[in-house]
């Protein structure tokens, strides 16, 4: 467990959070997290399989959302300032 966080320290410069704010310092973190998450699927799998995967997922996604009659929900902000 501690590699991870170690390796996303290193990318971040081994410094402090570039954001201020509990809300803002998560979001920071989740984007480094999925950065890392996503380097680890193209190392494990390579571009074109993660190309693939996404492609069928949303085909998936498309077929449940079709299948089930719902509708594309309205874009709000989760955050509002």
């Amino acid at each position: 467990m501690e590699h991870p966080f170690g390796t996303i320290k290193g990318w971040m410069g081994a410094t402090h959070f570039k954001m201020k704010t509990l809300r803002h310092v998560a979001t920071e973190m989740a984007l480094h997290v999925l950065a890392y998450n996503i380097k680890r699927v193209i190392s494990i799998l390579g571009v074109p399989t993660l190309i693939e995967a996404i492609r069928a997922f949303l085909s998936l996604l498309a077929a449940v959302v079709g299948l089930t009659g719902a509708r594309r929900a309205p874009a709000t902000p989760i955050y509002t300032d």
